[in-house]
């Protein structure tokens, strides 16, 4: 099974918020990229240093289902 730092994918989806920055059109998904960041550090924080590709995919569900756009 590989894994992947988290650490990495922090630092991965942190560039790309810096290079969205400044794109309006841009903005909502700089926001869940920002949460999903949060989310991760808070997994650092509880000892965790690696995840699955699926592991990373539900945690990036699990932002969207509590950050995302809500429609309706």
């Amino acid at each position: 099974m590989v894994t992947i730092s988290l650490r990495m994918a922090i630092m991965s989806h942190l560039s790309d918020v810096q290079e969205m920055n400044g794109m309006s059109s841009q903005q909502e998904n700089i926001r869940m990229r920002i949460n999903f960041v949060k989310m991760l550090v808070q997994k650092l924080d509880d000892g965790v240093k690696e995840m699955t590709e699926d592991e990373l995919n539900a945690v990036w569900k699990e932002c969207n289902e509590r950050y995302g756009i809500k429609k309706g």
